[in-house]
């Protein structure tokens, strides 16, 4: 999360990226605003992000504007290896319920141990870091996790 999402989201998409998180927590209520700039700037994709904690009934404002909805699957950002929250499955199925139609993903603490759980509850992006960076064979992990996430949504 940065204090400045706006200008850097500028930068990036000017940069060449086409997707952008913007945690909602940092935005100040200006998601229009900013998602509109990013837009202008090149950003194909953006999203809002948002701690674990944030009620999942507070984006209702903000989906209108977003293309898809980032969570965090852990209760403290910034370090990495930490826990999932378990209830990160149910989290995800909140988010599902109530707005049927975003894509949702999740970031932090995917493993092959909870990956089924959260894509069973309606997570179909999902950001691996120390799973895949901690492995001895990053390239079989991915396809595990794949395999695991896929299986979940049959």
């Amino acid at each position: 999360m940065v204090a400045d999402p706006l200008q850097l989201g500028v930068a990036c998409a000017r940069w060449g990226a086409s997707r952008i998180i913007g945690h909602i927590e940092a935005m100040q209520n200006k998601t229009e605003t900013v998602f509109a700039q990013w837009r202008a700037a090149g950003a194909q994709e953006c999203g809002m992000g948002t701690l674990f904690d944030t009620p999942v009934e507070s984006l209702a404002p903000f989906i209108p504007f977003s293309d898809f909805v980032m969570f965090m699957g852990i209760t403290a950002i910034g370090v990495q290896g930490l826990p999932s929250d378990p209830n990160a499955p149910a989290h995800a199925a909140a988010l599902r319920a109530l707005y049927p139609d975003i894509v949702i993903e999740v970031d932090g603490a995917i493993s092959e141990q909870n990956i089924a759980g959260i894509a069973s509850g309606g997570a179909t992006r999902f950001c691996a870091g120390s799973v895949l960076s901690k492995s001895p064979d990053p390239a079989s992990t991915y396809r595990s996790l794949i395999a695991l996430a896929e299986s979940a949504l049959e």
